[in-house]
């Protein structure tokens, strides 16, 4: 089996929530996955990852990978009671409804994260023509889908203090859940773990330059001591092997460079098509005249005369 996901940095194996989900709960569920890390989104049906191929299937979102992967009797859940498997399912709707939309605010909505460290990152990445329209296109169907789930018009202030106080309450219950176990149903990493820990991670390990959401889980140390021992744990020694450093702290130096050479050969090329295209049909006609034509002309102007 083969998973399609979003490389990795910040020492985390992807910097993608749904990616990390697939990727920990693999781990925990000891599935021996080939991690295919891929940032070309024209490699997925859907232009997203996670992707898992297995065979003849393909699948995408990372609760139908997870399913698989049950299917598969790779399960990393199968000692829970069905009190147990109930509160999972409750925890995980949580996440995903309450911190997950104050992530893609954070990497997309945000300005200062997005123009110094969401956008360079991705169009470092991506390949050309991508990287010159992706991470904006992102950017704004994440602005318009949260601003739809408030069922009217908001200001970025508005939404952002919205999305994080259902942050901050879903942190709460999370922290107290945990309490001072290591996992969440006791020894054992499950579903729920690999789910809470992808959303955490993203927020503890991403160099974000404002970070009122990480100070808000910095706040709960059980629950930065949960992310710290699962990388530890289950992810040691991950390394940025895949991304080439930067010369400035969020790669913006790097990133506006690439922007303005991709731009400018975009330019050239447009530019070369078009003048193909005048030529082809008659807009414009290249005379070539010869030296030795206008003599002969002039020549036998003079012997009419």
């Amino acid at each position: 089996m083969e998973v399609l996901s979003w490389s990795g940095d910040w020492n985390l194996p992807s910097v993608d929530v749904c990616c990390l989900e697939v990727l920990a709960y693999a781990k925990f569920a000891e599935c021996p996955l080939n991690v295919n890390r891929c940032n070309n989104p024209w490699k997925s049906s859907i232009g997203e990852f996670p992707v898992l191929k297995s065979g003849e299937d393909v699948l995408v979102t990372s609760s139908k990978i997870m399913d698989y992967l049950r299917g598969k009797n790779f399960n990393a859940d199968y000692q829970l009671t069905a009190k147990q498997g109930a509160d999972t399912l409750a925890f995980v709707s949580l996440v995903h409804s309450k911190l997950y939309p104050a992530i893609l605010f954070t990497l997309w909505v945000d300005n200062t994260n997005y123009t110094k460290l969401t956008r360079p990152w991705y169009a470092q990445r991506l390949p050309f023509p991508l990287n010159y329209f992706i991470p904006g296109h992102i950017s704004r169907q994440t602005r318009r889908h949260l601003s739809n789930e408030m069922h009217s018009e908001v200001t970025d202030d508005a939404l952002e203090n919205k999305l994080f106080k259902d942050a901050l309450e879903c942190l709460k219950l999370l922290s107290t859940m945990l309490d001072g176990k290591e996992f969440f149903f006791g020894d054992s990493p499950t579903t729920l773990d690999a789910v809470v820990f992808a959303h955490l991670a993203v927020i503890w390990k991403a160099p974000l330059p404002n970070k009122k959401l990480y100070n808000y889980l910095q706040g709960y140390d059980n629950l930065c001591t949960f992310c710290g021992r699962i990388l530890q744990r289950y992810f040691p020694g991950e390394v940025n092997e895949q991304q080439q450093p930067s010369s400035s702290p969020y790669g913006q130096d790097d990133s506006d460079s690439s922007e303005r050479r991709n731009k400018w050969l975009a330019i050239g090329f447009a530019t070369l098509v078009m003048t193909l295209y005048a030529l082809s049909t008659g807009l414009i006609r290249v005379e070539i005249k010869r030296e030795g034509d206008g003599e002969k002309s002039n020549s036998e102007q003079e012997s009419s005369e």
